[in-house]
C-alpha cells in the first residue's frame, strides 16, 4: 500500500472515532437533562406535599384561654400552706460543730501572737547525759577481748577510770555516738594492735579518732602490741611504729597496767 492509501485509512479511522465521540457526548447530555428533570420533579412533589400538610384542617377548634374575669375571680393567695418544722434537739455532730466554732477564734488569736511571746521551757537536768571524764579509752578487736578486759580490770583496780565498750554501752545506745563521746572525754587512748585489729572497721574508726586527737594535743596514744611484729605494724600503719609501745609477749598485763596508772598519776600530780 502506498502513502495515499494509508492516509485515506487514517482519515477514515479518525472520522469514525469523531462520530463515536459526538454520539457519546450527545447521549451524556441527554442523560444529564433527564436527571435534572427528575430532580426537579421530586422537588416539586416534595414542596406540594409540604403545602398540603400545612393547609390540612385538623377539625378541632383552638383551645380558648381563660378570660380576664375568670383570672380576677381566682383567690389572690393560692400558695400551699407549709406547717412549721418540728423542734428537735440538736444532734451530737451539730453540738461538736458549734463547740469548734467557739474555740476557733481563740486558736486564731493564739496563732497571731508574736514568736517572742512564746515561752520555751528548757529540758530538765535529768535528760542531759552526765559529762563523765575518762582516764583511758581502750580500743581493741573482738578477737582480743580477753586482753582488753584483763587490762581494764587491772587499771580499775588501781583507780583508773576506764572506757570499755562492755562497761559503758547499754541496750538502745548509739554505738557511734558513744564511741565519739568516749574518745572526746578520755585523756589517753590505749590501742591493742593485732592482726585482727587492722581488719576491723570499728577498730579503725576508733584509731582514727585517737590519732586525730593525739595530733591536736588533746589526747595521747598508748599502743600495745599483741601477737604482732614491728614489721607487720609498719606494713599496715608506718606512723604507729615510731610511738613507743608495750608488747604482751614481753610485758604482762599487770606490768602494762601499772605503767599506765603511774603515767596518769604523774600527770595528775604534775
Amino acid at each position: 500500500m502506498n502513502v495515499d492509501t494509508w492516509t485515506l485509512v487514517v482519515l477514515v479511522v479518525i472520522s469514525g472515532v469523531y462520530a463515536v465521540m459526538r454520539y457519546a457526548i450527545a447521549a451524556v447530555t441527554a442523560l444529564e437533562k433527564d436527571v435534572i428533570a427528575a430532580i426537579n420533579s421530586l422537588r416539586n412533589i416534595k414542596d406540594a406535599a409540604r403545602g398540603t400538610a400545612k393547609t390540612e384542617p385538623t377539625g378541632r377548634p383552638p383551645a380558648a384561654g381563660p378570660t380576664v374575669e375568670q383570672v380576677e375571680a381566682q383567690e389572690p393567695n393560692t400558695a400551699p400552706t407549709v406547717d412549721p418544722p418540728e423542734e428537735r434537739p440538736p444532734a451530737t455532730g451539730a453540738r461538736d460543730v458549734s463547740l469548734r466554732a467557739e474555740v476557733r477564734p481563740q486558736a486564731s488569736a493564739a496563732a497571731s501572737k508574736p514568736l517572742a511571746g512564746i515561752q520555751h521551757e528548757p529540758p530538765s537536768a535529768s535528760t542531759i547525759e552526765d559529762e563523765q571524764a575518762w582516764d583511758v579509752f581502750i580500743s581493741y578487736a573482738s578477737e582480743d577481748k580477753e586482753v582488753a578486759r584483763s587490762l581494764a580490770e587491772a587499771l580499775r583496780s588501781r583507780g583508773v577510770k576506764v572506757w570499755l565498750d562492755e562497761l559503758v554501752l547499754r541496750i538502745g545506745d548509739c554505738l557511734r555516738r558513744k564511741i565519739d563521746d568516749g574518745l572526746a572525754r578520755s585523756t589517753f587512748g590505749v590501742v591493742v594492735l593485732s592482726k585482727a585489729f587492722f581488719a576491723k572497721g570499728w577498730a579503725q574508726y576508733e584509731l582514727d579518732g585517737i590519732v586525730t586527737q593525739s595530733v591536736a594535743g588533746s589526747q595521747r596514744l598508748l599502743p600495745i602490741w599483741h601477737e604482732i611484729s614491728k614489721e607487720e605494724v609498719a606494713s599496715r600503719s608506718p606512723s604507729l611504729v615510731d610511738i613507743i609501745a608495750r608488747d604482751t609477749s614481753t610485758h604482762s598485763i599487770e606490768e602494762i597496767a601499772e605503767e599506765i596508772a603511774a603515767l596518769i598519776d604523774s600527770i595528775g600530780t604534775g
